[in-house]
């Protein structure tokens, strides 16, 4: 149904999906909520499930009487929980997912959240978190792409802050009224040695 109303590339539809499942089935079945994204029928489809049932399980945002976010507990001994203990598939959206819930746990700290994605061991999981990390910071940079960029650099070096780049050139592609500014950001990308898919 949601490919069929808004095509393969928006992810939106999918995204609201997982959050609905996780809420349907409740916070202690995350592994059960990833399992029904696992049935849909692509892998952008799987993908931006996924990204909901994390974003759910993160902030909580559909359980309460309020309708507002509440935050699952933070514990430093395990920063990275749950994505070492999910199915392979979806540890990657996982991380990516990271840097939304520590944006609130750290009330926006990006230095702090720069420091927890830098630690990661694996090369792609690292860099699929420093992506979530601007995926967040040009929401909170209301799209103004010098700010965006400033958030960025907190990842102190170029690898890092391109991946946090590439994050935020997905972001400003995705929405039309600054898709205009997405050069800007494939430029800061380039600059640190990165590619940018245009």
């Amino acid at each position: 149904m949601c490919v069929e109303r808004w095509g393969t590339k928006e992810l939106g539809c999918q995204h609201g999906i997982g959050h609905g499942v996780l809420w349907y089935l409740g916070e202690d079945h995350l592994l059960d909520a990833l399992k029904v994204c696992g049935h849909l029928s692509t892998q952008g489809a799987v993908i931006g499930c996924g990204k909901g049932v994390f974003m759910e399980y993160n902030l909580d945002s559909a359980t309460n009487a309020t309708m507002t976010a509440s935050l699952r507990e933070f514990s430093s001994q395990n920063p990275y929980a749950p994505c070492d203990s999910v199915p392979n598939f979806f540890q990657s959206v996982c991380y990516f997912e990271l840097p939304r819930w520590w944006d609130a746990v750290f009330f926006h700290d990006y230095e702090q959240i720069s420091s927890y994605c830098g630690e990661i061991e694996k090369d792609n999981f690292r860099k699929d978190c420093f992506s979530g990390l601007d995926n967040k910071a040009a929401f909170n940079a209301q799209f103004d792409a010098l700010k965006t960029y400033e958030i960025c650099k907190t990842a102190t070096n170029n690898t890092n802050i391109s991946s946090c780049l590439i994050g935020a050139y997905d972001e400003f592609m995705g929405e039309p009224k600054f898709r205009y500014l997405a050069p800007e950001i494939c430029a800061e990308i380039r600059r640190h040695g990165g590619i940018c898919n245009e």
